[in-house]
């Protein structure tokens, strides 16, 4: 997987100021699109009382969504995240689980 999920993937940025954002680490070397598309959606998901994923191209095109449970996505396809960019919500305010590792070290 590319993007956050190659570095960490997102656990949602509710708590981050946009300023603070901008300038964050994880978003240096996206094209302003890509950008702007997580940082909606990350602000869309945040609240959102269930585990919700989002998967991008790198010109910021929403390629995939999956609503799951409070406590995780549910099982993602493969085909759906390899090679994208991928951000997801943690209701809960976790840091990152288990399952997130994983998936973001295959």
């Amino acid at each position: 997987m590319g993007g956050r999920a190659g570095g960490g993937a997102s656990g949602g940025m509710g708590s981050r100021s946009r300023a603070n954002v901008s300038a964050g680490v994880t978003e240096r070397g996206y094209s302003q699109a890509l950008t702007k598309a997580m940082l909606t959606k990350e602000a869309e998901i945040v609240r959102n009382p269930y585990e919700t994923l989002a998967a991008f191209d790198a010109n910021g095109k929403l390629l995939h969504t999956q609503i799951g449970h409070a406590n995780d996505t549910g099982l993602v396809a493969e085909g759906d995240v390899k090679g994208r960019f991928v951000t997801h919500n943690h209701p809960s305010n976790a840091s990152f689980s288990r399952s997130d590792v994983i998936m973001a070290s295959t």
